[in-house]
């Protein structure tokens, strides 16, 4: 499922919004909250400009946080990149 996701993330384009962009961050977003650990990190990856929507560090802690309390390393080793950014280092 995780290779899934990711395929559709880098298939989508940085600039201007389409269609199967929206459906496949609708989806994301979805999976998201049922509790989908990959989607929530996926998403997180979104809201750091991987693409999709506009970058928001705020949005991305918030998935990252969720998938690191279930463990997921590659969120943590995320969050720790992120907190520097929100405390102005």
């Amino acid at each position: 499922m995780l290779k899934k996701f990711m395929s559709a993330l880098r298939s989508i384009p940085f600039f201007g919004k389409e269609k199967s962009e929206a459906s496949e961050i609708q989806a994301l977003r979805a999976a998201a909250q049922r509790g989908d650990a990959a989607a929530q990190y996926n998403l997180g990856l979104a809201y750091m400009n991987v693409g999709g929507v506009a970058r928001h560090h705020g949005e991305a802690m918030k998935y990252y946080r969720l998938v690191a309390h279930q463990g997921f390393e590659k969120a943590i080793t995320a969050l720790n990149d992120l907190y520097p950014r929100q405390n102005g280092y």
